[in-house]
């Protein structure tokens, strides 16, 4: 049986901090331009990690960005980068 592979996209904005993330699984129909894929190889539901949790939270309660791109992968922010936000 072969495997299928869905791949996990995530888009960022002029700070590099991450603003939303998604699986071609569930959405297949979504744009990818402008889009950065993190893996190519990930499972049906979004994965900010390859053994995270599926569908993570990607802010705040209050909508502050929780993950950023370094241009080679995702990195949790800081609690002081959260808080500049703030």
């Amino acid at each position: 049986m072969e495997q299928i592979y869905n791949r996990h996209y995530i888009r960022i904005d002029s700070k590099s901090c991450i603003t939303t993330g998604w699986s071609d699984g569930p959405h297949p129909e979504r744009d990818t331009l402008d889009a950065i894929c993190i893996n190519e190889q990930g499972g049906y539901q979004f994965r900010m990690f390859p053994d995270g949790i599926e569908n993570p939270p990607l802010n705040t309660e209050d909508g502050i960005p929780l993950y950023r791109w370094d241009g080679k992968q995702v990195q949790p922010r800081t609690a002081e980068e959260i808080e500049r936000d703030e």
